[in-house]
């Protein structure tokens, strides 16, 4: 049973908010599209959606971007956008250069540009990608079916690094049943961590078979969209004319899955290392991330039972950005390092976060500190840079 089960919706069920952006209509075109409706809003995703990839060229949010794409593909998918892309070859491009594949331009080069990870846009990248996913099973793109696949399973690799068993007590009263992922990264905020979407879209990828979170009801479908993304996709009858390695319907084979749920289930660092090495190379392309030259996006280490990260310096200037997060496989405690009042790009281009010691340090200008981590030495650390996962 998924998060949040997927149900047609009729037009008077979609009010438009008074102030309403691309964000809110952009979803709401996509949960009139997939009941069969006419668009709202037409305008937005032709809008939105850039064959030369601009998005990725100047910096910025790409949610937006993939929404479009997302519906591009679903409606249009061989309209021309300009230059002979259409929404089709523009999935096929952007996943492609991400996984490593030669080519691409600005950010598409490196596998979740500079927001791998956001607990505000997370739901963005996953959902927009899993819902191509859905179509391309019912339409039998082959390619599509590959990519997205690839794409998805490297997605949950790197969210079961960050993953702690039990979502923290102090938010939602310990009630829900799911993963939860350390907030470090760009684009975090303090705004999502008792519903941070990476935690539910792990759940929903590698199939955790109790999950629960008493959020996502039926009249959250606007916030919660990408959730009933995954109850449609397990609806999909898979052809036997799927290769066999990609007939499954969240793109994360069922061995691969069972893998993840091992290892953060049961704090396995053999587990942890044969999921890692999912994000060193893809048939012998390594992986690239965004980061700094001379600092990674992320450094995680994992300890018996415990999990912390340090997002070392703000990627992208718009808003804020968790600069570490420490999780216990208990759930008792959490510690989520957000040192902004009012984050400014002037303030946060000179915000740090390191591993000193026992303690995550970090400098930002309206708060300078520390939080503890275990004093032994860590199992096992990840740095993810430039230079792929290291």
């Amino acid at each position: 049973m998924s998060l949040l089960p997927y149900s047609n919706v009729q037009p008077e069920d979609l009010v438009t908010p008074k102030k309403a952006g691309a964000e809110e209509k952009l979803i709401i075109d996509t949960l009139l599209s997939l009941s069969g409706h006419p668009l709202r809003f037409p305008e937005v995703w032709r809008k939105k959606l850039s064959a030369n990839f601009g998005t990725y060229v100047r910096g910025g949010s790409a949610n937006h971007t993939l929404m479009a794409a997302y519906l591009g593909y679903m409606l249009a998918p061989q309209q021309d956008l300009g230059r002979g892309m259409t929404p089709r070859e523009w999935w096929k491009r952007l996943l492609s250069w991400q996984m490593g594949e030669a080519g691409g331009v600005g950010d598409t080069q490196f596998f979740g540009d500079m927001e791998l990870r956001s607990n505000t846009y997370d739901g963005w990248r996953i959902g927009s990608i899993a819902g191509v996913r859905e179509i391309a099973l019912r339409r039998l793109d082959h390619e599509l079916i590959r990519l997205t696949s690839e794409y998805l399973t490297r997605y949950a690799a790197f969210l079961t690094l960050l993953a702690a068993p039990s979502w923290p007590q102090e938010f939602v009263h310990g009630r829900a049943r799911v993963p939860y992922v350390a907030q470090s990264g760009a684009r975090s905020t303090n705004m999502h961590y008792a519903d941070d979407p990476g935690g539910l879209c792990l759940a929903e990828l590698i199939d955790w078979p109790e999950r629960f979170h008493p959020w996502p009801k039926p009249e959250k479908r606007m916030t919660y969209w990408f959730l009933m993304i995954f109850d449609r996709l397990r609806k999909v009858p898979l052809s036997q004319g799927i290769e066999k390695r990609y007939r499954n319907a969240t793109g994360v084979s069922d061995e691969n899955a069972a893998l993840m749920r091992q290892a953060i289930r049961a704090s396995d660092f053999a587990a942890f290392d044969r999921v890692a090495s999912l994000l060193r190379t893809l048939d012998g392309r390594p992986l690239r991330f965004k980061a700094w030259e001379d600092l990674p996006f992320l450094e995680i280490r994992r300890w018996p039972g415990v999990v912390a990260a340090i997002h070392p310096r703000v990627t992208n200037g718009n808003t804020g950005a968790v600069m570490a997060s420490v999780l216990r496989d208990d759930g008792r405690k959490v510690e989520n390092v957000f040192p902004w009042s009012k984050a400014k790009p002037k303030e946060m281009a000179g915000a740090r976060a390191r591993f000193e010691g026992a303690s995550i340090v970090f400098t930002a200008p309206d708060h300078d500190g520390s939080v503890p981590v275990p004093p032994a030495q860590p199992a096992r650390v990840w740095r993810i840079s430039g230079a792929g996962l290291l």
